[in-house]
């Protein structure tokens, strides 16, 4: 919720709810939450960007078809042995 409210933070009267909504907008600004939509929606480009290096932010805005990183391999699993009981 206070993602969301970090934009308009200025307008807000009360102000531990100001001050909070500040402080989450600088921190959106330095990009610690570009998994964000709100971050997404107001800087695309460098969220883009992280996109091609962080598969799991690529999942989280729906970019996967511009991720450089490589999809893990999958495990090989061994059977389980059927028990003579």
């Amino acid at each position: 919720m206070i993602i969301n409210a970090a934009p308009p933070h200025k307008l807000f009267r009360h102000r531990a709810w100001a001050q909070a909504c500040e402080d989450c907008w600088k921190e959106l600004e330095k990009g610690d939450y570009d998994w964000a939509h709100t971050a997404f929606n107001i800087w695309p480009d460098r969220v883009r960007e992280k996109c091609k290096n962080d598969r799991s932010l690529a999942i989280a805005h729906g970019l996967e078809d511009i991720c450089e990183v490589p999809l893990p391999e999958e495990k090989k699993t061994r059977k389980k042995a059927k028990s003579n009981i």
